[in-house]
């Protein structure tokens, strides 16, 4: 029995085509986290930088016992200290592009391209969220990832492909910062991108084909300025090398850097243009942000492991921790905000510890997996942007103490030029003309400030089990 194509009859060429209705988008569509972030919105950016009142003294000396009945004065004054603090307003921006002709063919039959149309605009309000979402856990600084000691895999040098491994305990970066299709630059640890020495001559940017979070490891693609693969000798540690840092951007156009060889001293408020998330606003290692020295009365509550397996033992201590340090009963703390990888390691002692509970709700479907600290019911909220070895948890209070960590901004909004009600422009040539290409433009402006920076707990440098 012979098996034929259709289009290989006699008459097969007169069948039409069919087309299926739709695609499914193949892009991860997760922000969970950025809907974390409007949570904490407390007001609207009214300017280019928001003033808060932060106290970093109480003044307990004056405080002293005394002799009944002898002379003497007063103790001396010891006043509260409180002083002026600035969060400069970050603005994040997006570009959609679709070609003219396609957008005139909408008008005349929307149920035949709507799907592209709709595809463009949701996956850049997608991307913008999930870059928040990302930087949520971020320092401000832009490190994505630092380069491990694992030399280069040949993953198709020809076509420019090399395999990256990305440090889990370095001070900064994570597998899961990293977005398929991105464009990244490799710079060295004092931020330098030279041609032929950070970056390979030739290349434009490195593009992210591959992403393999268990094993942290990325396959990246050298492009040219046209987008095009460059081939690539070998393998050589010169291409990539250890303790370098990938950014987003390309050599064309990246965002500021700084010195990263040794301690950065700065603020990380005002480092960047980037954002500065928990990863600044949770420290407790003198680092400044928006004015704050992250240290003493100042500095957040902070559990280090030791490069320990992850066990209750340290999640029982680290909230008896913070309480203490804050006073008992004065806050909530209801989610340990972690990655995947740090539940499934405490998945099996929900067998032995009575102090793990399954809360099951089957009228709203609803599954979670929590861990009882005194009267605090504290549920584990997994986030593929949180550190594999780092774990927070935000209070949450009464009044005006609701939030520690507040967010000031605007959601994502289209551009609009004045005058004009559309949201799409042809896009100009440098001859003075236009393109046949449609533009819109979006943006969000926002900071992150924390009110009070010890009631904010962070569990790091633990180690989670190996998967079987």
């Amino acid at each position: 029995m012979a098996i034929n194509n259709v289009d290989q009859l006699v008459l097969g060429k007169l069948l039409q085509i069919t087309f299926s209705k739709g695609f499914r988008r193949q892009l991860v569509r997760d922000h969970r986290d950025w809907e974390s972030v409007k949570q904490m919105t407390v007001g609207m950016p009214g300017g280019r930088e928001h003033r808060f009142m932060f106290q970093v003294g109480g003044g307990p000396a004056a405080i002293q016992y005394a002799a009944i009945g002898a002379s003497g004065a007063f103790p001396a004054a010891q006043r509260s200290a409180v002083e002026e603090k600035v969060a400069i307003f970050k603005e994040l921006n997006a570009t959609i592009e679709i070609d003219y002709m396609l957008f005139e063919r909408l008008k005349m039959a929307p149920a035949k391209y709507a799907d592209n149309l709709a595809m463009e605009l949701e996956d850049k309000l997608v991307y913008l969220k999930r870059r928040v979402a990302a930087d949520l856990y971020n320092d401000g600084l832009g490190v994505l990832g630092t380069v491990s000691a694992d030399a280069l895999t040949d993953e198709g040098v020809a076509q420019g492909k090399v395999g990256v491994t990305i440090s889990a305990v370095a001070p900064r970066g994570h597998i899961g910062w990293f977005e398929y299709d991105d464009l990244l630059v490799k710079a060295s640890p004092a931020g330098a991108i030279t041609a032929g020495t950070e970056m390979p001559n030739g290349v434009h940017a490195w593009k992210v084909v591959s992403i393999d979070r268990e094993n942290n490891k990325l396959v990246l693609q050298a492009l040219s300025s046209a987008g095009a693969p460059v081939a690539l000798a070998n393998t050589a540690a010169s291409l990539i090398d250890a303790a370098d840092l990938l950014y987003r951007g390309t050599t064309a156009a990246s965002h500021t850097r700084v010195d990263l060889s040794g301690a950065f001293t700065g603020d990380y408020g005002t480092a960047t243009e980037i954002i500065a998330g928990l990863g600044a606003l949770v420290a407790n290692d003198g680092r400044l942000i928006h004015g704050i020295q992250m240290s003493g009365v100042t500095g957040s509550t902070v559990k280090d492991c030791g490069g320990a397996p992850i066990d209750v033992t340290f999640i029982q201590q680290a909230l008896s921790q913070v309480k203490t340090a804050v006073g008992q009963g004065r806050y909530k703390y209801n989610s340990l905000l972690c990655a995947p990888e740090m539940l499934d390691s405490l998945i099996e002692g929900r067998e032995t510890d009575r102090r793990f509970n399954s809360v099951e709700d089957s009228q709203r479907g609803v599954r979670k997996f929590t861990y009882q600290h005194g009267d605090d019911t504290v549920e584990f909220v997994t986030s593929e942007f949180a550190r594999k070895n780092e774990a927070i948890a935000l209070p949450s209070g009464k009044g005006e103490e609701s939030k520690c960590v507040e967010f000031i901004g605007t959601d994502f909004k289209a551009v609009e030029v004045p005058g004009s009600s559309s949201k799409f422009h042809l896009r100009p040539t440098s001859g003075g003309g236009h393109e046949k290409k449609l533009v819109s433009y979006m943006f969000g402006l926002g900071v992150m400030v924390n009110q009070h920076p010890k009631a904010c707990l962070k569990i790091k440098n633990f180690v989670n089990s190996e998967p079987a």
